[in-house]
Order: C-alpha cells, then sequence, then structure tokens
C-alpha cells in the first residue's frame, strides 16, 4: 500500500506495456475476484483507491502478493510504501505477521524505514526480528512477551496500520479501482484458481 493520490491518472505515467481498466466503485471483494486466476509470473495488478491519500496494489501472483516494484519505487519519490502481511498457521505452514515502513527517507534501494516480522521463516521455528527507527506508534511492550508468536499479530497489526491512517478492516475505506493487465505473451509456469491454490499452500496437493 502506498500513499499517493489514488488512482487517478498519475497511474498512467508507470511506463508500463498494460491495459487499464477503470472498475469505479466496488466492494473489495468483488474487486480481488477479478485477479483469479493466480498465476507465475503474475499478469494483473489491482489498484485500489481509499478515503485518505493511500492506494492499495495487488496482484495476482502465487505467494500472495508481489509488492515490488511498485513499492520501492513510489517510496523512493515523494511518497510513503507499507506491506503488511498476515498469514495465519490454518492457511499456510509457514505464518507470519509483517510490517515494512517504507519511504524516501529509507535506506537504498530498498528504501526500508522500518520492519517488522514474527513468523516461522528458515529455521523452521518461531522468530521475531526488528530493524530500522523505531516508530512513536509503536507498542514495544508486546516485544516482551513470552511466547514469540504473540510479540506481533495481526491486532497489533492493525493498530499500527491505523496510527499511519489505514483502516484495513473496514470495508468503507477503500474507493475506486483500476485493474492493470499485462500485455503480450508470456510463458506461464502455474496458474491456478483459488480453491486449488489454498490447498497447494496446505500442502493438500503437489506444487506443479
Amino acid at each position: 500500500m502506498s500513499s499517493a493520490e489514488g488512482c487517478g491518472p498519475r497511474y498512467r505515467t508507470w511506463g508500463l506495456k498494460a491495459k487499464f481498466s477503470e472498475l469505479g466503485q466496488r466492494s473489495i471483494l468483488a474487486a480481488l475476484e477479478l485477479l483469479l486466476p493466480f498465476e507465475m509470473p503474475y499478469s494483473r495488478r489491482l489498484l485500489v483507491s481509499t478515503r485518505n491519500d493511500w492506494t492499495a496494489i495487488f496482484d495476482n501472483s502465487r505467494g500472495g502478493g508481489d509488492p515490488w516494484p511498485p513499492t520501492s519505487y513510489l517510496a523512493a519519490g515523494a511518497v510513503q510504501g507499507v506491506i503488511a502481511t498476515h498469514i495465519p498457521p490454518e492457511q499456510y505452514s509457514l505464518p507470519a505477521t509483517k510490517f515494512h515502513l517504507l519511504g524516501p527517507a529509507g535506506e537504498p534501494p530498498l528504501r526500508y524505514v522500518r520492519t517488522i516480522d514474527a513468523g516461522v521463516f528458515d529455521s523452521g521455528r518461531w522468530e521475531f526480528e526488528t530493524w530500522g527507527e523505531l516508530q512513536p506508534f509503536e507498542e514495544t511492550g508486546a516485544y516482551e512477551k513470552r511466547l514469540v508468536r504473540d510479540r506481533f499479530d495481526r491486532p497489533l497489526l492493525l493498530r499500527y496500520l491505523a496510527a499511519l491512517g489505514i483502516d484495513a478492516d473496514d470495508p468503507d475505506f477503500d474507493g475506486e479501482a483500476v485493474l492493470v493487465q499485462q500485455r503480450g505473451l508470456v510463458l506461464r509456469r502455474w496458474r491456478a484458481p483459488l480453491e486449488r491454490a489454498r490447498q497447494e499452500c496446505l500442502g493438500e496437493v503437489p506444487w506443479s
């Protein structure tokens, strides 16, 4: 999600070889359905304006969304970017909650300002990691909890987003949407509808 000026004419300056379809006002769930099926490499992005200056960015990739290059590209300019992730254990074998804040003052080339991660990563066990400048809205007492998985969870992530003006759980927060469809022939290594993608993430069927 990036702080920009909605989904107006400025998105046309991306210089992408793509088709832009303005979807108007619709529910976020209805807009997200237009990303299906999931693909690798991904072929579609969804830009959703909000009632303030934030724009949400989604895509139809296999891994749940690739924030690059738009977030880092925008953060290198005069706007902020946030990558917010919550993957519950019942959805995937590697659960995680992540908050990554980017901005023009962040460390190049990716422009990270602050990162907070709690999840099951390469070690196969729960880990909690932070990097960068402590933000004024952080509830640092939570970072001392005994269980690592409790040090940064979904409710805390939502409070951090709210502190930045992002009401992620409010359906009225989202506005008009734009679907960006890649043009040209691209070899798709993988494609799946929603249910098969869920089964693969849970290990119920092999990835193919």
